[in-house]
């Protein structure tokens, strides 16, 4: 959980320098909300004589969808981060963000994207649910997914650290991430670039590209 940013907001900042008694705190709460896309939550507490708090919960970006560009002379893919509960954060265009695993195959255009507007899109739905089980499960503190491939939902495949490429599905996410687990603690990560794993089936396929 992220511990929420505290500002400090003097009278002399809001139009006509208002009674401090006489301010609305939940409807100045609610009007920050709307105006920054980036603010999940705002609390606006009076601090005599003359100043309010403000304590704010931001929204902070988890991965970045990979927007393909056709019809160009020449294609460049387009770059949007998002944030845990499906929120467009940040429109990089042809740059991508640094630290953040990229999304491929969502189906999310740029005629769909609007900046702090919540997507409906169910393969980034299925992107998100998966993320927060991998991050839920504690086995994985020393890697880091870099790619995640959802073109077609029950076949998501994502790669650890840039090299390892892993085919989990959609089902029975916390059971194969558990065999992902074992799998990662007999093996060497530096060398894993030309192996893939398959956790779809029982017996799951640990093979070479």
């Amino acid at each position: 959980d992220q511990a929420p940013d505290k500002v400090d907001y003097p009278l002399a900042r809001i139009k006509d320098n208002p009674n401090i008694f006489r301010i609305n705190l939940d409807k100045l709460a609610e009007t920050i909300e709307h105006d920054y896309y980036d603010i999940q939550k705002a609390i606006v507490k009076r601090v005599l004589p003359n100043k309010l708090v403000i304590e704010v919960l931001r929204r902070h970006p988890v991965v970045q969808i990979e927007i393909p560009q056709a019809g160009k002379t020449t294609s460049q893919d387009y770059y949007v981060s998002v944030n845990r509960e499906g929120y467009f954060l940040t429109d990089n265009g042809p740059d991508r963000f640094r630290n953040l695993p990229v999304v491929t195959g969502t189906g999310v255009t740029i005629k769909d994207v609007e900046i702090g507007k919540r997507s409906p899109n169910a393969n980034l739905s299925y992107v998100l649910d998966f993320l927060d089980q991998f991050d839920k499960s504690g086995y994985f503190s020393d890697y880091k997914i870099t790619r995640i491939e959802v073109s077609y939902p029950k076949n998501i495949v994502f790669y650890l650290n840039g090299r390892l490429e892993v085919k989990i599905g959609n089902r029975r996410i916390k059971e194969r991430l558990e065999n992902l687990a074992v799998v990662l603690k007999r093996m060497n990560m530096e060398k894993s670039g030309n192996y893939y794993v398959d956790l779809r089936f029982k017996d799951f396929v640990f093979g070479k590209k």
